[in-house]
């Protein structure tokens, strides 16, 4: 339910007049098509569905959180967004003479958080654990959990090492039942909880969410006790892996009280890279951020690219200065 397909290369607004050009499909959300737009020579990314209460619901949530990041909240952390920021909520008539709804929001490139960390290495999982926890915590304040946290939902910057979520379609009040689910990250198939959402909901995803970047294969393990003791089997075959043991457990068995509590504790397990990804893993990861760049990256992150090629030119100058 929710999904129409765009046939015409623009979607035009009924009530505010904008107008966007389709250029290609980004992926499919909880509840409708998100296509990358242009309107202006402005990037974009449209949220397209036939549910007006899921699109609705969706673009209200991606505006409080936008709200709370303006208004630097104490819990805020300055600068920290892992929502995308929105622009426009409207509908419209397709070719078809169907009425579809949509919103639009800023267009975020990047590449997958498992890609991201195949890449990167090993230790970047605890500033991407962080950065998840800073925003549940957000999320639960204003009276959500995410629901449907999982890997494909979470971008990472290549060159920033930024957190995005992309998918905010399984978002649920706080009391009220789950509504989009994916059976590894869902507490109730492990049957170690219900499909209430609360905090210790999504605690439990971000916390199979690591699991799966720790140990990328054992997904294919079948939810329940034994496969908590698999998974636990595996996680203690390494140093690297065994640290992060105990925060987990606490996390499946409901433990933590909130999101920053497990934030705490992920500070307190100690960095350290399991197999070192050395000049091959760096060369991978850059050819990645080659191509990355090459599709459709916007100004600010040439700037970016830009500011560090200067940097290191003036840091070889000087090694050169005799």
């Amino acid at each position: 339910m929710g999904a129409h397909a765009v046939t015409s290369s623009d979607v035009r607004g009924r009530w505010n007049g904008r107008s966007y050009r389709i250029i290609r499909t980004l992926g499919s959300g909880a509840n409708g098509q998100v296509y990358l737009a242009l309107e202006n020579n402005r990037k974009y990314a449209l949220k397209l569905s036939t549910d007006a209460t899921g699109i609705a619901l969706e673009y209200r949530l991606l505006r409080q959180l936008q709200n709370k990041l303006q208004s630097g909240g104490t819990n805020t952390v300055q600068g920290f967004r892992l929502g995308p920021f929105v622009s426009d909520l409207d509908d419209a008539v397709m070719e078809d003479g169907k009425q579809v709804f949509f919103y639009t929001m800023e267009y975020i490139a990047g590449i997958p958080v498992s890609s991201y960390i195949r890449d990167i290495g090993f230790t970047a999982i605890r500033s991407i654990a962080l950065q998840l926890l800073d925003f549940l915590q957000q999320l639960h304040e204003i009276g959500y959990a995410f629901g449907d946290l999982k890997a494909e939902n979470v971008l990472v910057n290549p060159i920033t090492g930024e957190v995005r979520l992309v998918d905010f379609g399984g978002a649920t009040r706080l009391g009220e039942g789950i509504r989009q689910y994916t059976e590894w990250y869902d507490r109730a198939t492990w049957h170690t909880g219900s499909r209430r959402a609360e905090s210790g909901y999504d605690l439990f995803a971000a916390a199979m969410l690591l699991v799966k970047l720790l140990l990328p294969d054992t997904q294919k393990i079948i939810p329940g006790r034994s496969g908590f003791i698999k998974i636990r089997k595996h996680l203690s075959q390494s140093p690297a892996t065994r640290a992060w043991l105990p925060m987990l457990e606490k996390a499946w068995r409901g433990g933590f009280r909130n999101a920053r509590q497990m934030r705490v504790a992920v500070l307190q397990i100690p960095v350290s890279d399991r197999e070192g990804k050395g000049s091959k893993g760096t060369g991978r990861f850059f050819r990645k951020i080659d191509r990355e760049l090459s599709r459709e990256w916007d100004w600010s992150h040439w700037l970016v690219i830009g500011s560090a090629v200067l940097s290191m030119s003036m840091v070889l100058r000087l090694f050169m200065v005799k």
